[in-house]
C-alpha cells in the first residue's frame, strides 16, 4: 500500500516527537518532576521575597496565581528556544532519511516543550485550587488565543535561532544574552500598570510583554489590555512565524551539510 505524504509526514513527525521525548526525560528518572520544580521554585523564590516587602498581591490577585500565569509562559518560550537551538546537530543523523527535513526537527521540538508547559501550567493551577486559591479564568476563549500566540512567538523564534545558531556557532551565546534581557523586561514578575508611565511608553512594544500582559487580562478580570496590543502583539507574532519558517525552509539544505 502506497502512504500519501501527508500520512508520510504525519508518521516522520510521530517518530521523532517519541525520539524527542526519550532524548527530553529518558536519561533522567526525575526529567518530569524537574519539568514542575523549576518554574514552582521561581514562583515560590518571588512569593517569598515580595511576603517580605508586604506585597502579597496585583490588582486584587494573589501574588502566588499571579506568577503562574506569567513564569509558566515565560519557561515555555524559554525553554522552546533553548531546544530549538540543537535541533540540527541532535537530529543531523536522521538526516540520511529523505522524508526527515530540519523544519520537522525544530516543530518537534517546540511542540513538545509547549505541551510540557501546558501540562505544567495545569498542574500549578490545580496546585493552588486546592490551596484554596480562585483560579477560575476570566474569558477562557481570550485565553486560550493567547496560548496560541504564544505558541506562534515561540516556533517562529525557535526556527530563527535554530538557523542563526547553526550558521554561527557564536550565536548561541547572543541568544542567551537575549533571554536573560527579555526576562527582565516582559513583565514575568511585575504587571506594566506598575512602571513609570515614561518606562511604560518605551518598554509596551516589546511584544512578549504583551503578550504576557495578554494572558494576565483574559486570566484575571482585574487587568486589562488594549485591543490594539492584542492586535499587534498577534500580528507581530505571525510575522515572525512567517518570516522564520521562511529562512528556515530556504536554507535548510544548506543546514544539512554543515
Amino acid at each position: 500500500m502506497i502512504k500519501s505524504p501527508l500520512q508520510i509526514q504525519k508518521n516522520v513527525l510521530f517518530a521523532l516527537f517519541i525520539r524527542e521525548i526519550k532524548t527530553r526525560f529518558g536519561e533522567y528518572k526525575l526529567g518530569y518532576f524537574w519539568a514542575v520544580v523549576e518554574p514552582l521554585t521561581q514562583v515560590l523564590f518571588f512569593v517569598f521575597i515580595w511576603s517580605i516587602l508586604g506585597r502579597t498581591s496585583f490588582n486584587g490577585v494573589h501574588s502566588s496565581v499571579f506568577l503562574v500565569t506569567s513564569v509558566v509562559p515565560w519557561f515555555c518560550f524559554a525553554n522552546c528556544i533553548s531546544r530549538s537551538n540543537s535541533a540540527i546537530e541532535a537530529n543531523r543523523v536522521l538526516f540520511v532519511y529523505k522524508n526527515v527535513q530540519p523544519t520537522d526537527t525544530v516543530f518537534n521540538r517546540v511542540c513538545l516543550e509547549f505541551l510540557i508547559h501546558l501540562v505544567v501550567y495545569v498542574i500549578m493551577l490545580l496546585g493552588l485550587l486546592l490551596f484554596g486559591f480562585d483560579v477560575s479564568i476570566n474569558d477562557p476563549f481570550m485565553h486560550l488565543l493567547a496560548w496560541m500566540v504564544l505558541f506562534a512567538y515561540s516556533l517562529g523564534f525557535g526556527f530563527l535561532t535554530c538557523l542563526f545558531s547553526t550558521t554561527f556557532k557564536s550565536a548561541s551565546s547572543i541568544v542567551g544574552v537575549i533571554k536573560r534581557v527579555l526576562y527582565f523586561s516582559s513583565g514575568v514578575f511585575f504587571p506594566l500598570s506598575s512602571l513609570p508611565t515614561q518606562v511604560q511608553n518605551f518598554i509596551k512594544w516589546n511584544p512578549l510583554l504583551q503578550l504576557i500582559e495578554f494572558l494576565r487580562a483574559s486570566y484575571f478580570e482585574s487587568f486589562s489590555i488594549d485591543n490594539e496590543f492584542i492586535l499587534y502583539t498577534s500580528f507581530i507574532s505571525l510575522i515572525i512565524l512567517f518570516y522564520g519558517f521562511y529562512l528556515f525552509r530556504r536554507y535548510q539544505l544548506a543546514l544539512k551539510r554543515m
